[in-house]
């Protein structure tokens, strides 16, 4: 197996159909549950955002939640290959990945009729609205470059923590990402818990190992409102090295926040109760383990992959 460093080898060596196979081969607990947090995230906000997806690798999930209530998306992802891998669906062509199922996760999790052809106008919308693919680097000051702008709302799912080889690497990995968040906007990121590697195919990839705390310590530096911050984890399913995954949102606030110290006992102390954690429990698992039979049963006819 080979390690890559977070360059070029890491862009050579990211296989987005390997990935896709490996890791989406069906809506499972994790994905419902990720589906489930941004809608009930996302639900109060307006319905004419200014939408970006950060390193969004080549999935489509996240843009098939937030489609209703944007404006515009623009989808920026540093590996070439996975920007393709999403054109190829935006362009309707027949190699491309299928979304639907996941789409149909996203209209039963807002209480929306998930018929076909309800599927089928989500995925229309998700077309007409996916306005960008860019091409970005998460690790410099302005991830966009030239590109630069500022979003209402931003997603980084399972971005931040590949990006970061270290806690304090992660953390300017979210001042550079809170750039492109508007004063008043929000941003969402998903990470995995509990391993310092992922293994996509015969390749492996770093990633920072981060706890609870230190992602609500992170989104504080980084200047968001924390009254505002929402915190909810799931365990993994056991196919992988991880052993969790935690998912996160909050408001920017519209000024700059005096500079936290991450590591100081008092400031953990005294901001530690202003949030609380939502877990998978067994209800959630039957009623997801209920879905992805559904889903998996409706779309029985889709293309093996």
């Amino acid at each position: 197996m080979i390690t890559p460093s977070i360059d070029s080898d890491y862009i050579a060596a990211f296989d987005p159909k390997t990935y896709l196979a490996e890791c989406y081969d069906g809506p499972d607990e994790e994905h419902i549950f990720n589906i489930q947090f941004l809608v009930e995230a996302v639900q109060s906000l307006p319905t004419d955002l200014m939408v970006l997806e950060v390193g969004g690798g080549p999935t489509l999930h996240s843009a098939a939640v937030v489609a209703p209530h944007a404006y515009e998306i623009h989808f920026c992802d540093y590996v070439p290959a996975n920007l393709a891998e999403v054109r190829r669906w935006l362009d309707g062509q027949p190699d491309a990945f299928d979304w639907r199922p996941f789409i149909q996760v996203a209209l039963l999790k807002a209480n929306l009729p998930a018929t076909p052809a309800a599927v089928a106008q989500r995925a229309a919308e998700m077309r007409r609205k996916l306005t960008q693919l860019l091409p970005c680097d998460v690790l410099r000051g302005a991830p966009l470059g030239d590109c630069a702008g500022q979003y209402d709302l931003v997603l980084a799912p399972h971005c931040t923590d590949v990006a970061a080889a270290t806690p304090a690497q992660w953390q300017q990995v979210m001042h550079n990402i809170t750039s492109l968040v508007k004063p008043g906007g929000w941003l969402f990121i998903a990470v995995t818990t509990g391993a310092t590697h992922n293994t996509v195919g015969a390749q492996v990839f770093p990633c920072v190992d981060l706890s609870a705390e230190a992602i609500y310590q992170g989104y504080l530096t980084a200047g968001y409102d924390p009254n505002t911050f929402q915190l909810a984890r799931i365990p993994a399913a056991a196919k992988y090295e991880f052993t969790g995954i935690a998912y996160a949102i909050a408001q920017k606030q519209p000024q700059p926040p005096t500079r936290t110290t991450l590591h100081s006992t008092n400031a953990i102390t005294s901001t530690r109760s202003t949030y609380s954690i939502t877990t998978l429990n067994s209800t959630n698992s039957t009623n997801s383990t209920n879905s992805i039979n559904s889903i998996n049963s409706t779309h029985s006819n889709r293309k093996t992959r």
